[in-house]
């Protein structure tokens, strides 16, 4: 037994055109209706142990596909997955434990339907190799759970006779993840040097907000990190360019020596929106 998982510390994410999301239910007792669901996106944080690591993954409802049009339709209904209502099904690992040979077991929570009950994983890990189209190091996985649909308020069936029913209550899911690990994270120094920017504008933004709200949100996207700055325009009314009054002389600079821009969008009363991105390396 081992305490790790063997893959880098990182944030892995989903390769969606090498994974899936699976489900079967048997009907009338004979075979195995089967179903997918097209749009997904799952992310695994691999940490310096299993309490550390942790699994996520959302799933767009309306996506399912049995290869049917009809029952599609009807499984968006009220009658199973209400999916007007309750469009996403989300699942969070709550723990990780190692199973030995390769194979791991996880607790998590399972929302459907507005609903959340705890769900056993059984986790194969396929291992890990180096994809030839980018050169990226790929991991693979296999989930496996069975869940008792009534404990989702998912209880829609047509009697057959004597205690018989057309649909079966169980169902099983299998999910396969393909991931590479997210490069997307800029190196430590061009980060710890964006948020220093981030906070000097906050800063110099709040000394004219006056009684106004002023926030910093930093996101990021493939190709870019972006810091965004912005005063809700009670108190400030100035019109700028790129320093603007508001003491943002020499940012520009700083963020051009990190190969990214500064814009400034200033609007009399309405509010100032400072936009800091460096493009990822």
């Amino acid at each position: 037994m081992t305490t790790t998982l063997p893959l880098k510390s990182g944030t892995w994410a989903l390769d969606p055109a090498h994974s899936g999301v699976y489900f079967k239910v048997r009907h009338l007792g004979l075979t195995n209706v089967r179903g997918e669901f097209n749009t997904f996106d799952a992310t695994l944080n691999v940490g310096d142990d299993l309490d550390g690591t942790s699994f996520t993954a959302t799933i767009d409802i309306t996506s399912v596909d049995t290869n049917q049009p009809d029952r599609d339709a009807h499984l968006k209904t009220t009658d199973f997955f209400s999916a007007d209502e309750h469009p996403t099904m989300t699942f969070e690992s709550t723990t990780i434990k190692d199973a030995g040979e390769g194979e791991y077991e996880s607790e998590g929570k399972l929302t459907i339907n507005g609903i959340t009950q705890p769900v056993h994983l059984e986790v194969e890990f396929g291992g890990h190799e180096v994809f030839p189209g980018d050169g990226k190091v790929r991991a693979g996985f296999v989930a496996t759970a069975q869940i008792i649909r009534d404990d989702f308020g998912i209880d829609f069936n047509m009697p057959l006779g004597m205690d018989k029913f057309a649909l079966g209550k169980k169902i099983d899911i299998e999910i396969d993840v393909e991931a590479n690990l997210d490069d997307s994270r800029l190196p430590a120094e061009v980060e710890t040097a964006l948020y220093r920017i981030a906070q000097e504008a906050l800063t110099n933004v709040a000394k004219h907000a006056g009684a106004g709200h002023v926030s910093v949100v930093v996101t990021r996207r493939h190709g870019s990190v972006t810091v965004v700055v912005e005063d809700d325009g009670r108190g400030f009314g100035a019109t700028g360019g790129e320093s603007g009054g508001l003491g943002l002389v020499g940012m520009k600079e700083r963020v051009g020596l990190l190969g990214g821009r500064l814009a400034i969008e200033s609007t009399e009363g309405s509010g100032t929106t400072i936009v800091a991105e460096v493009p990822l390396r």
